[in-house]
């Protein structure tokens, strides 16, 4: 990636590699990491996973985030909704990991929905598939009226946590 400027495109370390694997492009990293993943859509909502997220070479899991200069840039790279949306990301697997972009911005208008649904069924607004512990129907996302998100269980097996 000749000719990009370094704060466009800075050379970072996000592993524990050394001498000539010790760093890598950001845009290089993002793009390695855009392989690994898959991306599905339901219900106006985003999914993502990222199948592998460790260095094939030292084994140490990727972050998502690094501090480069006085500044935090996302390593993890993808469209976001231009408006109001929720960014949830799933802890259940040291392997893989799992966002669920999910866009409020109909949310609380007229002929909008006042809560997002969240949970393995169908249904869902928010579809959790690939993790056992999730219910049925497992919580609900509302928004009030002064911006802020609330979280509410629906009395699911295991309980919501954030």
């Amino acid at each position: 990636m000749e000719g990009d400027e370094p704060d466009i495109n800075p050379l970072i370390t996000p592993c524990k590699c050394c001498g000539s694997m010790k760093l890598i492009h950001l845009k290089c990293l993002r793009n390695w990491l855009n392989q690994k993943r898959t991306y599905k859509t339901h219900k106006k909502q985003v999914i993502i996973k990222f199948n592998q997220i460790d260095c094939e070479l030292c084994k140490v899991k990727f972050p998502f985030k690094i501090a480069y200069g006085n500044k935090i840039i996302d390593i993890v790279d993808f469209d976001m909704p231009k408006k109001d949306f929720i960014v949830l990301e799933s802890l259940q697997n040291e392997q893989k990991k799992v966002f669920y972009v999910i866009n409020t911005e109909d949310m609380n208008k007229s002929g909008g929905m006042d809560k997002i649904k969240v949970g393995r069924s169908v249904e869902s607004d928010v579809r959790v598939t690939d993790d056992i512990s999730v219910s049925r129907s497992h919580a609900f996302i509302k928004k009030a009226p002064n911006g802020n998100y609330y979280l509410e269980d629906n009395k699911s097996k295991f309980g919501t946590l954030i």
